[in-house]
């Protein structure tokens, strides 16, 4: 199978221009539709913070869908595009800006608050999470930044504070047209800094502070 993402305002209006009915609008919903004789899956997931399905589809027909799906003036876009969307609506990504040593409580309320149950049964690493949310709290939460330069930095670049020489640390950076051009990073802040407004130098050349900003430039609606 391929996968194609439809992205954008008008995503369930171009599906059913080509034919295809679109899942109802919650997260992961998803159903199995007939298009062009072969099975395809489709799944609600916003990847930009516009609203989008992603499509699960058999390779001999992936051609034949995108053909269809440009012909409705879906315009294909390129991986730094995805990414800057991305970013700015606060989405992250598996295996960039959290890993298997990342815990789900760093990753912040809104994503939380979306991914994570505390109340159904049993589950890998429930304990670990329990613990977090009744007695205590995380160390960092991945928060975004506002870096005034003109380098972007790159993953893993870290931030310090006057007191403090692992204030934390990026997962990534893009220049965002929602803040005007700015570069735009993520990364993971330890709480003492997570305050909006809070400059922290970044350490790249030449010199560059970032200010934490208070929520994603657009924010997903999970």
């Amino acid at each position: 199978l391929g996968l194609l993402s439809v992205q954008g305002s008008a995503a369930s209006e171009v599906l059913e221009e080509i034919g295809l009915e679109p899942p109802p609008n919650t997260p992961l919903a998803h159903h199995i539709r007939l298009w062009q004789k072969a099975e395809l899956r489709v799944i609600t997931n916003d990847r930009t913070g516009f609203g989008g399905y992603d499509v699960l589809a058999p390779y001999t027909v992936m051609e034949e869908f995108q053909t269809a799906l440009i012909a409705t003036a879906c315009l294909p876009i390129d991986d730094m595009l995805a990414e800057t969307l991305r970013y700015e609506a606060g989405i992250p990504k598996a295996g960039i800006d959290y890993t298997e040593r990342t815990l789900a409580a760093e990753m912040g309320e809104p994503f939380v608050s979306s991914h994570i149950s505390y109340t159904k049964g049993c589950y890998v690493g429930q304990e670990v999470l329990m613990r977090i949310h009744a007695r205590g709290h995380t160390n960092r939460t991945w928060a975004p930044l506002r870096v005034e330069g003109e380098v972007l930095p790159s993953r893993g670049t870290t931030l310090s504070a006057s007191e403090r020489a692992d204030a934390g640390w990026l997962t990534g950076a893009v220049r965002s047209p929602a803040l005007g051009g700015a570069i735009l990073a993520w990364g993971f802040v330890r709480n003492d800094y997570r305050q909006s407004g809070t400059v922290l130098q970044v350490a790249i050349e030449p010199s560059a502070q970032a200010v934490v900003l208070p929520h994603a430039p657009r924010p997903v609606r999970w």
